[in-house]
């Protein structure tokens, strides 16, 4: 590639690699990453074709001499492998958490700001390449309902799992409202899968993992509102026992994930250490001596370590703990019923959802060992879908915050997604901001379009399906837009004696690295360096380091496919002579890597093991 062609292809890249900020989740593996970065090329592309908003982008096809020539449109994907293979640790944790007292929630005050024109404003970017594909126009906005708005998203929630099985299908809720009037809720599947079963409800507890984000974000906000903090105040201002290196870091740094701080849920440590109670102070303890990442307002770098030290803010400038700070001045001005930080005691009447995590041969395991309230500020609440409709709207009615401060909070930071604590983007015609939530079982996502008050939420209980994809598609009907059914391959019988033909340990091929290496970060391909595929109790798996081990499904002669809804394959290639792979296809939608049998040598199995380091779960998309 000349050097022209290599320039215009990295401005491309940076492009689309801000267009996919949307798949980060910090308490999560960025589950469905690549599927969003396709849409966002294909978005790219719309200028000159048209496509699906799930469509694809184009790829050079392998052929026979040189099948491992291959080339990925974008910059650092993730790979799409990783999604696949990707599996959250176990845990769930049984909690003494304590409520205070309840107050009178002060009078409701009136705020006629249905349409957000103060808000559009504030966020209305002049460059809008970054535009879905989706966007639609103006005349979108406030359309009524369609007239079989429930019949269609009963049907496209009933279809998950129609092929993959029980596991597959949808258990949670899923809502959608408008200025304030519910008008679809519906609550699907199993809370808890013990005997007896308890099924989910309107008012089932779900761990908020990220979310509980955008309840702190509102926190500090209503601090600058009572000019208590000022967004570009340095932190140490108000802590003064942190380090010198945070002297740079401002309260605005730490909402728009901009500060450098290193993310306390990566660190090796971090597995054991929420096993115990801790409170802000504690948890702040854990990272506050790690050197900074990069230098406060240069990027853009999730973190929860951020939102532990704006929980630990709030108490230093309120005066009273964080949990009974959000209780006070979030939970019950937005008469949330059961929202509280961390779970639930054992044996106390609530109705708390267990999450659970796909083990490797695809079947659900119950997440528990760890105490949720230990993520504090950065994750730690629980709440319920009524509950997350209620603050929804007691945000945009004016007793939670200001529409002075709200439209400040929803100004962009990072051209050009990110604002303080919230994604803005503009979707079918108007802007919208949101935010997913992801923690060991439960994945969630809010969505409120501005201009027209439109909120769509989805909550569930497991690592599965993808909250956010399924609010994408909600909405898109909620604006009379067709989707179509998740996509499920059907299975094909497998002879169990054919396994040993595929077994073996293969490896990323040089020519593949060499054309991926300006375009995919070296640790995400030193993760290639070594794959396995073995039989077990007649199926075949595949073992990535890091990621872990997924089972795979015969799909056709050498071709299996994985259960999940990002399309992902391997196709072996046998040699008719030796019956065994010359190499193996990885593909998921058009990114495909090539394999060949064999390990790295012994040199570079040490660099590997030296270069690998722990996927960032919790950022958790």
């Amino acid at each position: 590639m000349d050097s022209n062609n290599q320039l215009e292809l990295s401005k491309k890249l940076d492009r689309l690699e801000m267009r996919a900020i949307d798949a980060w989740t910090p308490m999560e593996p960025p589950v469905g990453f690549v599927e969003r970065v396709m849409a966002a090329s294909e978005d790219d592309a719309r200028s000159s074709g048209s496509g699906s908003r799930r469509g694809r982008a184009s790829l050079p096809h392998a052929g026979k001499d040189e099948v491992d020539e291959l080339f990925v449109p974008w910059k650092r994907p993730w790979l799409g492998i990783a999604v696949a293979a990707a599996f959250i640790g176990t845990a769930i944790a049984f909690h003494l958490a304590s409520r205070p007292a309840p107050i009178e929630p002060p009078e409701k005050r009136q705020q006629d700001n249905t349409v957000s024109i103060h808000e559009a404003d504030k966020v209305s970017p002049q460059d809008k390449a970054h535009q879905r594909g989706d966007d639609g126009d103006k005349s979108d906005r406030g359309k009524p309902f369609p007239d079989d708005l429930h019949q269609k998203i009963e049907g496209y929630i009933q279809s998950y799992g129609r092929a993959y099985g029980e596991q597959f299908r949808f258990n949670g809720t899923v809502a959608v409202a408008r200025r304030g009037e519910t008008h679809f809720i519906r609550s699907y599947g199993l809370a808890q899968r013990g005997s007896p079963p308890m099924t989910h409800a309107h008012n089932t507890m779900f761990r908020l993992g990220s979310l509980t984000e955008q309840i702190t974000a509102v926190a500090v906000m209503q601090l600058v509102e009572a000019e208590k903090i000022d967004l570009d105040d340095s932190v140490t201002v108000h802590l003064p026992a942190l380090p010198e290196t945070y002297a740079p870091i401002s309260v605005r740094h730490l909402l728009s994930h901009t500060s450098g701080l290193p993310n306390f849920t990566d660190m090796p440590e971090w597995d054991e250490l929420r096993t115990k109670t801790l409170d802000s102070d504690a948890l702040v303890e854990v990272f506050k001596d790690e050197p900074l990442e990069h230098v406060p307002g240069l990027q853009f770098n999730p973190t929860n370590s951020g939102y532990a030290v704006l929980g630990a803010l709030i108490e230093e400038v309120s005066g009273m703990p964080y949990e009974r700070y959000i209780a006070e001045r979030i939970v019950t001005p937005a008469e949330m019923k059961e929202t509280r930080l961390g779970e639930p005691a054992l044996g106390e009447d609530t109705r708390m959802a267990n999450g659970y995590t796909r083990g490797d041969d695809d079947k659900l395991v119950w997440s528990q060992g760890f105490e949720v309230a230990s993520y504090g500020a950065a994750g730690g609440l629980v709440s319920t879908p009524k509950d997350m409709l209620a603050f929804d709207r007691a945000l945009f009615d004016g007793r939670l915050l200001k529409l002075e401060t709200r439209a400040l909070m929803f100004d962009r930071v990072i051209e050009p997604d990110y604002s303080h604590g919230w994604i803005v983007e503009e979707r079918f015609g108007q802007w919208s901001v949101s935010h997913p939530g992801g923690i060991d079982g439960f994945n969630s996502v809010l969505v409120h379009y501005l201009e027209d008050d439109t909120t769509v939420l989805c909550m569930t209980n497991s690592d599965v399906l993808d909250c956010r994809d399924i609010a994408d598609d909600v909405s898109a009907l909620v604006y009379s837009r067709e989707v179509e059914e998740p996509a499920e391959h059907a299975e094909v019988p497998l002879d169990a004696a054919r396994l040993p033909t595929y077994s073996g340990h293969f490896t990323l091929s040089e020519k593949s690295r060499e054309h991926f290496k300006d375009v995919i970060e070296g640790d995400m391909l030193d993760q290639l360096k070594r794959v396995e595929f073995f039989p077990k109790d007649g199926s075949l798996y595949m073992y990535i380091p890091v990621h872990g081990t997924r089972r795979m499904y015969a799909l056709g002669e050498h071709e299996f496919f994985y259960k999940d809804y990002q399309g992902t394959t391997a196709s072996f290639h046998v040699d008719v002579q030796t019956g065994k792979p010359r190499w193996v296809a990885l593909k998921q939608n058009d990114l495909e890597f090539i394999l060949l049998p064999g390990e790295p040598p012994a040199a570079e199995e040490a660099e590997v093991k030296a270069t690998i380091r722990r996927a960032k779960i919790d950022g958790a998309e």
